[in-house]
């Protein structure tokens, strides 16, 4: 079965941006674990902010601690507010207000703290993690966390394993892989390769590693390198920055090499619009994104004191076909809707026997129709030329059933998993359009 990924994704890069966050371990521990949940290939933590929970995406791709979306978040207090300016990803090239902030209690897990970290609020920010996710987010947390450390990212058991360097057991990693990394800004980077074709030859890359991102492969195109002019490609939808939606093309890789003879075949390739990236590389040019699509097919140990990652495959899910949204149909969360349920309502009589001795119960069952609040899931974008363009869908339209099922009974990822990241299947839908409800057919077909 092919896997959900979930299409958000930010990258910020920070304008003349200065404070660095030094992180530990409490008392004389060595370790600490911090369990996380994995939505789409993207990891949550739970942070503590001056005395308050958040739910941050961990993220490699950046390098400070940022929060938005704090509206509901009255009874977070920061210090020594600096107005500051991000550079954002998404359809408008303007910048992103940012507040700095300083002096902040940051904790994770049990042991591992900061005590006086620097905070970035982002005030202008045009979309919601909630909305696309389904569950409550309000940023990132970055570089700074793992510099000090070594990492372990365990997909399977969803656990992040913070190590001391100075105590840590490199007998662990005998049977890990060792990858060489660069570290530029307390950001990750490696050298690999890629060819489009069988007959093309391999092209020399140079990727950030990135957790936040849950794509498996983003490239920039340049000058020096550019997709083949005749290989296969379709306009596509990457996702939501912090000034809109991204959007480009998509190929379908021969192959992909990491250092260690490591390869993938048939890598599903974004290929964003220049205006997405051009600020981005600027500082340090490098030529695209390797995502969690990539990454939780690993168990994973940074260590970015001797610039190295070490990778051992899980080997299921090494091998599994890379997932493709094969209807061109993307959804997201819009807040909560109302709907009517069915409930059984049950009563209960007692009758004594003849004798006197035992008491029968007979019940009387009815039904009681009941609201309640579930997400209301909704079309967000359409892909061009798609089966759900050919469908009919418009963006707006909120999907109420699939092939007779309720979408209520499904987090968002298993609904697209289960219905739109196949090929060759006949859905049918009911959906809300203006306050109509109207019934679409779909047939999914292979794109690339």
């Amino acid at each position: 079965m092919k896997k959900f990924f979930l299409l958000v994704l930010i990258i910020i890069l920070p304008v003349q941006m200065h404070g660095q966050n030094n992180y530990g371990l409490s008392g004389n521990t060595f370790c600490s674990e911090v369990p996380f949940e994995l939505i789409g290939n993207l990891i949550i933590v739970k942070v503590n902010i001056n005395g308050s929970d958040l739910n941050l995406i961990f993220d490699t791709g950046v390098k400070q601690t940022i929060l938005l979306n704090l509206a509901n978040k009255d009874s977070l207090h920061f210090n020594k507010l600096k107005k500051k300016l991000f550079v954002g990803v998404g359809n408008e090239k303007k910048d992103i207000e940012a507040v700095k902030t300083i002096e902040n209690k940051i904790k994770l897990g049990k042991d591992i703290q900061a005590d006086d970290a620097v905070v970035y609020l982002i005030t202008n920010a045009e979309f919601t993690f909630s909305e696309r996710m389904g569950t409550p987010i309000f940023g990132f947390i970055g570089g700074e966390l793992i510099k000090d450390f070594i990492v372990h990212i365990d997909y399977r058991k969803k656990k992040l394993i913070f190590y001391d360097p100075l105590h840590f057991d490199y007998k662990k990693l005998r049977r890990y892989t060792k990858i060489p990394l660069s570290i530029h800004r307390d950001k990750p980077y490696l050298k690999a390769k890629i060819k489009f074709n069988k007959k093309d030859s391999l092209h020399n890359i140079y990727l950030l590693i990135d957790t936040g991102n849950s794509d498996p492969l983003w490239l920039f195109q340049h000058d020096s390198f550019r997709v083949p002019e005749g290989q296969s490609r379709i306009k596509d939808y990457f996702g939501v920055g912090l000034n809109g939606d991204i959007k480009g093309e998509r190929v379908k890789s021969h192959l992909l090499q990491i250092p260690s003879k490591i390869t993938f075949k048939k890598v599903f390739t974004g290929l964003p619009d220049s205006i997405y990236y051009e600020k981005l590389i600027q500082s340090h040019p490098f030529d695209g994104i390797i995502g969690g699509e990539i990454l939780h097919r690993f168990k994973i140990y940074f260590d970015y004191k001797n610039k190295a990652m070490y990778v051992k495959k899980r080997f299921f899910e090494y091998h599994k076909k890379f997932p493709f949204n094969e209807s061109g149909l993307y959804l997201s969360y819009q807040g909560k809707i109302p709907v009517r349920v069915k409930k059984m309502f049950t009563t209960f009589d007692t009758r004594e026997l003849s004798s006197g001795s035992n008491d029968i119960f007979i019940d009387r069952s009815d039904f009681v129709y009941e609201y309640k609040f579930f997400d209301k899931i909704m079309v967000h974008y359409i892909r061009p030329g798609s089966p759900a363009e050919k469908a009919g869908f418009a963006v707006g339209d909120v999907i109420l059933e699939i092939n007779g099922e309720s979408v209520y009974k499904y987090k968002l990822n298993d609904l697209e998993k289960r219905f739109l990241y196949k090929s060759g299947k006949n859905l049918r839908f009911l959906i809300e359009r203006n306050g109509i409800i109207l019934p679409l057919k779909m047939n999914t077909e292979e794109q690339l």
